[in-house]
């Protein structure tokens, strides 16, 4: 099979999406908030985290668990 092009058949799709995006006040709301329970306050700390570093979730979840 030396010579036959694997990809012949093969389309690249590619789908754009609108994302939207934390505002300057959006983003200090969050920061500024304190949360009784220590979970939410770890989350809040995590997505602050991936926010900044621009980590996706799969990323920072191999961090913790490493």
């Amino acid at each position: 099979m030396v010579g036959k092009d694997l990809f012949k058949h093969f389309k690249l799709n590619y789908k754009k999406h609108n994302r939207i995006y934390l505002s300057e006040r959006e983003l200090e709301l969050v920061e500024e908030t304190t949360f009784k329970a220590e979970d939410y306050e770890k989350i809040k700390n995590i997505f602050l985290f991936s926010y900044f570093t621009g980590l996706i979730y799969i990323d920072v979840k191999g961090l913790l668990t490493k």
